[in-house]
């Protein structure tokens, strides 16, 4: 049937399914503190050094179980495959700040800032690393672009920067 033809072949689908499983089961069992448990799920998966979910999955057990600099090795392959990867470029960052690699948190913040100027999560890193270096007003000014920038998505006045005071010059 046509309706048939547009859908991916059952196999494939099945494959994403149980990839899909894999992952969410991992990151229960991981959210619990359970990190054995966490990789029990990915270990069978056959893709797993080519498929970006199932690394990142794998990188997010290595993280919450303090093994930063791992899981940062995996986000660097994630967004080596794949450049436009924001999702791994901001856990580089993350990671990188968590390690001391500042170096490597900038070129990050930097190159992903070039991309998507705007992303609100990318300057609340840019704050978190500014905070880890001792540099505070770069990082009220970076929590300063990210309140702006949610509150521009979000429609919210009441939180702009430049309608500060606003609120307290309201009579209830």
């Amino acid at each position: 049937t046509s309706s048939r033809s547009s859908r991916r072949p059952e196999p494939a689908r099945a494959a994403d399914l149980h990839r899909g499983l894999a992952i969410k089961l991992s990151d229960q069992a991981r959210l619990r503190g359970a990190y054995a448990g966490a990789y029990d799920p990915l270990s069978p998966e056959p893709a797993i050094s080519r498929d970006a979910s199932v690394l990142a999955a794998l990188a997010r057990i290595y993280d919450s179980a303090g093994r930063h600099e791992d899981a940062l090795e995996i986000y660097t392959r994630i967004l080596r495959s794949d450049p436009t990867n924001m999702d791994a470029r901001r856990e580089i960052i993350g990671a990188a700040i968590m390690v001391g690699d500042y170096d490597r948190a900038h070129l990050m913040v930097n190159q992903g800032l070039a991309i998507a100027p705007t992303d609100p999560r990318l300057h609340l890193l840019a704050a978190e690393l500014a905070r880890a270096e001792g540099d505070d007003d770069i990082a009220l000014a970076e929590l300063g672009k990210a309140q702006a920038e949610l509150a521009r998505r979000n429609g919210d006045i009441w939180i702009a920067p430049e309608q500060s005071g606003y609120l307290s010059e309201v009579n209830y």
